[in-house]
């Protein structure tokens, strides 16, 4: 991967998280990257970061943060609070700064929760950390569900990608040093954005994983939010786009097995929709039609799921700008998307 980045010529730049039994080899990290032109340096020193630092109960981090301090690298590490997966307020907060010591900054993988209660959390770690002086990366993340098979059977609805969005704004908001999308390429627990060639792909790495659906479109609705991050300005919307999301099985069914994840599903359609001028959403499904005049600018609008393709069109001044179809139906009796979440995307041409 760095010498794929190498060749980006300093544009792209790469940093190692180290997890698991690679925090034993931070040594053999530091060495092996130190020097490359895609390495992410901040402040001179090459940047390293860590999940889970010392283990779930943390039994090791002190002796992992001197030798990170040893080894001369900005370490940004995450490790996992005393409150576990509740929301961290000011105290846990304080505490977290407390432990990380010598540290430069503070990781928070935040992908188990509602999205409230992530972007909460994220506003209470960057005010603590900002007057430790310490850096923070912050999450986001597109949608979490386990598997059945697993040990970790839940899911935290987002309505779409509106819970990404509110975590993006805590991010923005709360002036956060990096932010991190958790994940790239999670199957397991459906954190994933990474394109994966097809609105439905039967497999992807492992058939464990089950059939996995498409969520290029919370990748691409978050471009708006990281052009809004990275200026520092919300960017001005200058051609109409909607994204879409919804299940392809009512959540509210009883199927068994597998049994339900732990968490209230909903079983409604969501749309994203960024218009450079005003303009009608109709969404179309099994002869009903839900009407919305949006303003310009982003809105969240959401309706009843129902069997079918799903149609969306936008109109303005009585033209058809955008028209898409879902590319995957709504049924009630195919269960293999295990309550996972689609999502597509439509984009218009620039705005005159």
């Amino acid at each position: 991967m760095y010498d794929a980045a190498d060749r980006f010529d300093g544009a792209f730049a790469l940093f190692v998280s180290a997890d698991g039994n690679a925090q034993d080899e931070l040594e053999d990290i530091v060495r092996t990257v130190r020097g490359r032109r895609a390495q992410m340096m901040v402040n001179g020193r090459p940047m390293l970061s860590a999940y889970a630092l010392g283990g779930l109960e943390g039994a090791r981090a002190q002796s992992l943060l001197e030798r990170a301090q040893r080894l001369g690298v900005y370490f940004v590490p995450h490790l996992f609070p005393h409150t576990g997966e509740r929301e961290i307020d000011a105290n846990a907060a304080a505490d977290i700064v407390e432990r990380i010591g010598p540290a430069d900054g503070y990781f928070y993988f935040g992908a188990a929760g509602a999205p409230s209660l992530l972007a909460r959390s994220t506003r209470a770690l960057a005010t603590a950390l900002r007057d430790a002086g310490k850096a923070f990366m912050a999450p986001v993340t597109p949608y979490y569900r386990g598997l059945p098979q697993g040990t970790n059977y839940r899911a935290f609805e987002t309505d779409g990608f509106a819970g990404m969005a509110e975590e993006w704004r805590a991010a923005i908001e709360s002036r956060a040093t990096w932010v991190q999308i958790v994940t790239w390429n999670d199957w397991a627990e459906s954190t994933y954005v990474a394109p994966t060639g097809g609105a439905r792909q039967a497999a992807v790495y492992h058939a464990r994983f089950g059939p996995i659906l498409s969520h290029e479109g919370y990748l691409r609705a978050s471009r708006h939010y990281i052009r809004w991050f990275k200026t520092g300005s919300p960017p001005p919307v200058l051609h109409d786009e909607l994204f879409y999301f919804y299940r392809l099985f009512p959540a509210a069914s009883a199927c068994a097995p597998p049994r339900m994840p732990q968490g209230t599903l909903l079983d409604r359609i969501f749309v994203c929709v960024l218009l450079a001028h005003p303009a009608q959403l109709t969404v179309r499904q099994d002869g009903r039609a839900d009407h919305r005049l949006l303003p310009a600018g982003i809105s969240f609008v959401d309706v009843p799921s129902l069997p079918g393709q799903p149609r969306f069109t936008i109109v303005r001044n009585g033209r058809i700008v955008l028209d898409r179809t879902g590319e995957l139906a709504i049924t009630e009796r195919d269960f293999s998307s295990r309550y996972g979440y689609y999502s597509g995307w439509a984009s218009g041409a620039p705005s005159r």
